[in-house]
């Protein structure tokens, strides 16, 4: 066990120059960029000597007169504290802002997930079974739509079918306060678009890693003697077939997270995806960065499970 948590430890010591470069280049690129949230502040009906003498106030007071690379200390040596800062909109903790959104997020991206895997391996392993076959052929096929089709797309023609024309279930929103049905029924439009959209790959990664895994020499002595077919697959390929897929979780789970900013937006999810385009919209800077944070943790972390569980699978990674 000792090689696996030197393993650990040096694993974790790689995210923090990675989680350094992914703030500093967002917080650039989010400074750098036209316009800022003084459109939003001020009212038309504030006469213009006064909103330049407001506009004044709040440089000082929010540190916008200072260097992109002062700023950008002066937020990281904060937020190393547990302080984000304060909307610029609404003067709120962006804390508070940011983590009331988190659930709602996580609840998207994990239930698309595991069905996204839920329909991944047994599809996977049949097409690699039936190689060769019209199911397998129709299974390639159906991973290759997947993985071409625009999520946003496919929300707009699954809300068009399933909420517009069969009212089946609702266009957007949460249900939150109508009770668990309804919040579930609000759920499974958007958690179906964003688990399509990783559906393709995880089929095709589980398929590829079993067709492989088939011509190895333990199955075919397996498969002399004697076992039944599916004491092969489930019990001997499947759990091999699998290791390169550990690694897949990891990554779809970051393309998840990111591709829910469009899936919220499409089905007005209460979640940081929705919450970040709006804020983005605003110019509110302190917001933008603190969702970033979050979400750039949240990937981290999951990476970081993915590598220790892969180490777990497999001792020769520790090495």
């Amino acid at each position: 066990m000792t090689q696996l948590y030197q393993y650990m430890i040096r694993r974790f010591l790689t995210l923090f120059p990675v989680l350094i470069a992914v703030t500093l280049l967002v917080f650039t690129l989010i400074h750098l960029a036209p316009g800022d949230p003084f459109a939003y502040i001020f009212s038309p009906q504030q006469g213009e000597e006064f909103q330049t003498e407001l506009k004044e106030m709040y440089i000082k007071k929010w540190g916008l007169d200072k260097p992109i690379w002062q700023q950008y200390i002066m937020w990281l040596s904060n937020a190393f504290r547990g302080d984000l800062g304060y909307s610029y909109m609404t003067g709120r903790p962006v804390t508070e802002l940011v983590f009331g959104r988190i659930p709602r997020t996580l609840e998207l991206a994990f239930s698309s997930l595991i069905l996204a895997l839920m329909m991944a391996i047994p599809l996977g392993v049949l097409s690699a079974v039936r190689h060769g076959s019209v199911f397998d052929r129709f299974v390639t096929s159906f991973s290759v739509m997947a993985n071409s089709m625009p999520s946003f797309w496919v929300g707009i023609i699954m809300i068009t079918i399933f909420a517009v024309e069969l009212r089946l279930l609702p266009t957007s929103g949460a249900g939150l306060g109508m009770g668990l049905l309804a919040h579930l029924k609000s759920l499974v439009l958007p958690m179906t678009v964003l688990g399509l959209s990783r559906l393709g790959m995880l089929t095709r990664m589980v398929r590829n890693s079993v067709l492989e895994i088939l011509n190895e020499d333990y199955i075919v002595t397996a498969r002399a003697k004697g076992l039944k077919e599916y004491l092969v697959i489930y019990k001997h390929a499947l759990r091999n077939a699998l290791l390169p897929v550990v690694t897949l979780i990891g990554l779809s789970l970051a393309f998840i997270l990111s591709g829910s900013v469009l899936i919220e937006t499409v089905f007005s999810w209460p979640g940081m995806g929705k919450f970040f385009v709006l804020q983005a919209n605003r110019r509110d800077y302190t917001t933008l960065m603190g969702v970033n944070l979050i979400v750039s943790l949240t990937i981290l972390a999951a990476m970081l499970v993915t590598d220790i569980t892969y180490a777990l699978l497999d001792p020769r990674i520790r090495y």
